[in-house]
Protein backbone atom coordinates (compact mmCIF):
# COMPACT_ATOMS: atom_id res chain seq x y z
CA UNK A 1 0.00 0.00 0.00
CA UNK A 2 1.37 3.41 -0.96
CA UNK A 3 0.62 6.39 1.22
CA UNK A 4 0.66 9.78 -0.45
CA UNK A 5 0.44 13.19 1.23
CA UNK A 6 -3.08 14.53 1.52
CA UNK A 7 -2.88 17.61 -0.71
CA UNK A 8 -6.20 18.85 0.67
CA UNK A 9 -4.77 19.09 4.21
CA UNK A 10 -4.05 22.81 4.58
CA UNK A 11 -2.42 22.35 8.00
CA UNK A 12 0.68 20.86 6.31
CA UNK A 13 1.66 24.20 4.78
CA UNK A 14 1.66 27.89 5.56
CA UNK A 15 1.63 30.90 3.29
CA UNK A 16 4.65 33.19 2.95
CA UNK A 17 5.66 35.92 0.58
CA UNK A 18 8.55 35.27 -1.77
CA UNK A 19 9.88 36.22 -5.17
CA UNK A 20 9.63 34.24 -8.38
CA UNK A 21 12.27 33.97 -11.11
CA UNK A 22 11.19 37.39 -12.47
CA UNK A 23 11.53 39.00 -9.02
CA UNK A 24 7.76 39.40 -8.75
CA UNK A 25 6.44 39.17 -5.21
CA UNK A 26 4.17 36.14 -4.82
CA UNK A 27 2.32 34.39 -2.03
CA UNK A 28 3.62 30.82 -1.76
CA UNK A 29 2.63 27.70 0.15
CA UNK A 30 5.59 26.18 2.01
CA UNK A 31 5.73 22.92 3.92
CA UNK A 32 5.94 23.46 7.66
CA UNK A 33 7.68 20.92 9.87
CA UNK A 34 6.71 20.52 13.50
CA UNK A 35 8.12 18.45 16.35
CA UNK A 36 6.31 15.30 17.42
CA UNK A 37 7.28 13.18 20.42
CA UNK A 38 6.97 9.41 20.15
CA UNK A 39 6.17 7.30 23.20
CA UNK A 40 6.32 3.50 23.33
CA UNK A 41 3.98 2.42 26.10
CA UNK A 42 4.90 4.86 28.92
CA UNK A 43 8.41 5.69 27.76
CA UNK A 44 9.48 8.68 25.68
CA UNK A 45 11.53 7.45 22.74
CA UNK A 46 12.33 10.40 20.50
CA UNK A 47 11.19 13.82 19.33
CA UNK A 48 11.32 14.14 15.55
CA UNK A 49 10.57 16.83 13.02
CA UNK A 50 7.79 15.98 10.59
CA UNK A 51 5.22 17.57 8.33
CA UNK A 52 2.76 15.66 10.53
CA UNK A 53 0.99 13.83 7.75
CA UNK A 54 0.01 10.38 9.07
CA UNK A 55 1.80 10.59 12.44
CA UNK A 56 0.57 7.15 13.49
CA UNK A 57 2.29 5.50 10.51
CA UNK A 58 5.43 7.53 11.14
CA UNK A 59 5.57 6.27 14.73
CA UNK A 60 5.09 2.61 13.82
CA UNK A 61 7.61 2.86 10.97
CA UNK A 62 10.20 4.45 13.25
CA UNK A 63 9.77 1.75 15.91
CA UNK A 64 10.05 -1.01 13.29
CA UNK A 65 13.14 0.61 11.76
CA UNK A 66 14.83 0.85 15.17
CA UNK A 67 13.94 -2.79 16.01
CA UNK A 68 11.96 -1.66 19.03
CA UNK A 69 9.00 -3.61 17.71
CA UNK A 70 8.79 -6.32 15.06
CA UNK A 71 6.14 -7.29 12.54
CA UNK A 72 5.00 -9.87 15.09
CA UNK A 73 4.57 -7.33 17.91
CA UNK A 74 0.91 -6.94 18.79
CA UNK A 75 0.06 -3.25 18.79
CA UNK A 76 -2.87 -2.62 21.10
CA UNK A 77 -3.40 1.06 20.35
CA UNK A 78 -1.89 4.04 18.58
CA UNK A 79 -2.99 7.44 19.93
CA UNK A 80 -2.18 10.76 18.32
CA UNK A 81 -2.62 13.91 20.40
CA UNK A 82 -2.44 16.99 18.20
CA UNK A 83 -2.62 19.35 21.19
CA UNK A 84 0.44 17.70 22.80
CA UNK A 85 2.33 17.00 19.55
CA UNK A 86 2.68 13.40 20.69
CA UNK A 87 1.92 9.91 19.45
CA UNK A 88 1.73 6.94 21.81
CA UNK A 89 2.11 3.35 20.64
CA UNK A 90 0.88 0.77 23.15
CA UNK A 91 1.89 -2.88 23.00
CA UNK A 92 1.49 -5.90 25.25
CA UNK A 93 5.25 -6.41 25.10
CA UNK A 94 7.09 -5.02 28.12
CA UNK A 95 9.71 -2.54 26.92
CA UNK A 96 12.51 -0.66 28.64
CA UNK A 97 14.78 1.32 26.37
CA UNK A 98 15.77 3.81 29.05
CA UNK A 99 19.38 2.59 29.39
CA UNK A 100 19.79 2.07 25.66
CA UNK A 101 18.59 5.61 24.85
CA UNK A 102 20.29 7.35 27.76
CA UNK A 103 23.36 8.52 25.82
CA UNK A 104 21.77 8.63 22.38
CA UNK A 105 20.95 12.01 20.90
CA UNK A 106 18.77 12.08 17.80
Amino acid sequence: MKIKPNLENLSLTRKIFGFDENFKRRKLDVIEERPITLFLNNQEIVTMMTINDYPEYLAIGYLLNQNMITKKTRIEEVEYHDDLNAVIVRTLKVTNYEQKLKKKII
